[in-house]
């Protein structure tokens, strides 16, 4: 069975279940026993949080030798006529008031976030992951969620770095306090954008 170095994996696309479909995914996730670096995408967030966590943790379990965690939040505005995202203009042509309403970025302080159990302890988030990469992450409550399952377990990360979508400095501001306090090495370096 071949075995990947590195890989990128689109998640939440549907639920398995069928028995065939059961084992093409677990001889799927074998071939994730020696990576060290993968990046994980989402187009679309999963019909529920407990998915994301769910759908991430099947496939860390069988990635013992994990160094390096990305994970990609697709924000789906792009078109093939507007790459620079959903202003009709395009992002340097465009009113102020255009950009101020066009971000994706997400934050009610009022939501609970509990701690994501995933199931049980996986190894390589406790052991071997140094570096977590969340890109365009927009703090919704599945990819909040996600973001303390992780850094909660992440006991050995030495740098986070997250890349915020478009939004007002305050939510920023407040996804970024959140994110410091699920992080449970103190000296991780944290990076925000």
């Amino acid at each position: 069975m071949p075995s990947l170095a590195s890989c990128t994996v689109d998640i939440c696309s549907g639920e398995v279940s069928a028995p065939e479909e059961l084992s093409r995914l677990a001889a799927f996730l074998y071939q994730f026993a020696s990576a060290k670096h993968l990046r994980l995408r989402s187009e679309r967030l999963c019909p529920s949080i407990a998915d994301i966590v769910g759908a991430t943790s099947r496939i860390l379990q069988h990635a013992p030798n994990l160094e390096v965690l990305s994970f990609v939040f697709e924000t789906g505005t792009r078109t093939d006529a507007d790459k620079d995202g959903p202003l009709p203009h395009g992002r340097y042509n465009c009113k102020e008031e255009e950009l101020l309403d066009a971000h994706r970025l997400r934050y009610n302080r009022y939501d609970i976030i509990d701690a994501a159990s995933g199931g049980a302890r996986i190894p390589c988030l406790a052991n071997r992951v140094r570096e977590i990469n969340l890109v365009h992450y927009q703090g919704g409550r599945a990819q909040r969620k996600l973001a303390k399952f992780l850094l909660c377990n992440a006991s050995v990360m030495d740098e986070l770095w997250c890349q915020f979508a478009e939004g007002p400095l305050w939510t920023q501001t407040e996804l970024m306090r959140e994110m410091k306090s699920w992080v449970t090495n103190g000296n991780a370096n944290t990076v925000f954008r």
